[in-house]
């Protein structure tokens, strides 16, 4: 098994009302060889005084000199790592004690360059939690995440030589999907290894960047298929056009949710998928208090 040392990155902005339960979970792994970057993107509240409370050798603290992205943060506190492996623990996320015991043996296979495993989606708002997905795929998975994005964050573990390999680390210009953007380009270089147990605990809740900018989200993700389109090696991908035709209608629930219904059919003009223009159209004549509950379950 190995034994080498692994750096835990959280990255903190105003955190406090749940940064205490990260970093136990953190600090409270069965796998011990870590160290801890908590990287502070000038919080104005009482995440410093919670972390000072720390009286772990491992924890290494870092307040930025300016705010800054979440994904150039990201990108900053990775420069403060010196394991072989990075994990990834977001603020608001925990981790089963045997997490990283879990996953660190499958980088004993050359070829796996990032290691996730599934989730539970704590929703705070329903005092409940759900298995985050039903199967994950591993291997070569670039077709898999163009489908649907499987890999929380907060359960991702990659081989610091294989991020330090890619052309960019975290893009910085992105300030939601910049960790899709990041798993895509992985996956176009090495192998994903997956472990379907429950291993981290995502929290689900209304200060979550996905639900506050959902319009920027979309945005982002127009962005970012603009990208791969220029790259061969994903422009073959069965699910590429699939990516695509997500990506619109989503736009078209942005239009639906401000009110722009006749919006929705220069959309509809540019979708090349029956199932997504059908699917649009049903949508369009659903009342808008139905579309946020969907949307916000």
């Amino acid at each position: 098994m190995y034994k080498a040392l692994v750096s835990v990155v959280i990255n903190c902005y105003n955190g406090e009302k749940y940064l205490s339960d990260s970093i136990n979970s953190a600090i409270n792994q069965t796998y011990k060889n870590l160290e801890i970057i908590v990287w502070d993107n000038c919080s104005t509240d009482k995440s410093k005084i919670i972390i000072s409370n720390f009286k772990d050798k491992r924890i290494n603290y870092y307040l930025s000199e300016k705010y800054t992205t979440q994904y150039e943060a990201r990108r900053r506190a990775m420069k403060k790592c010196n394991g072989e492996f990075i994990a990834f623990l977001d603020v608001d996320d925990y981790w089963d004690r045997n997490k990283l015991a879990k996953q660190i043996p499958f980088f004993e296979n050359p070829d796996v360059g990032f290691v996730c495993s599934n989730a539970w989606i704590v929703d705070n708002r329903k005092n409940k939690k759900y298995r985050a997905f039903s199967k994950l795929p591993s291997g070569k998975v670039l077709n898999d995440l163009l489908k649907k994005n499987f890999v929380t964050m907060s359960s991702l573990v990659v081989r610091r030589s294989e991020y330090m390999s890619l052309k960019t680390g975290f893009n910085p210009s992105y300030e939601i999907i910049g960790d899709f953007d990041l798993l895509l380009r992985l996956s176009l270089t090495s192998n994903l290894a997956s472990v379907n147990e429950q291993l981290t605990y995502y929290r689900w809740h209304s200060e979550n960047l996905r639900f506050k900018q959902l319009e920027k989200n979309i945005f982002e993700l127009d962005k970012l298929f603009g990208e791969l389109k220029k790259d061969r090696r994903v422009t073959i991908e069965k699910n590429f056009d699939l990516f695509f035709n997500n990506i619109q209608f989503n736009k078209g629930i942005v239009n639906i949710l401000k009110n722009k219904r006749l919006d929705c059919f220069k959309i509809i003009r540019n979708m090349t998928s029956k199932y997504h223009i059908f699917k649009m159209f049903v949508t369009l004549i659903l009342p808008k208090k139905i579309i946020l509950i969907y949307r916000n379950r």
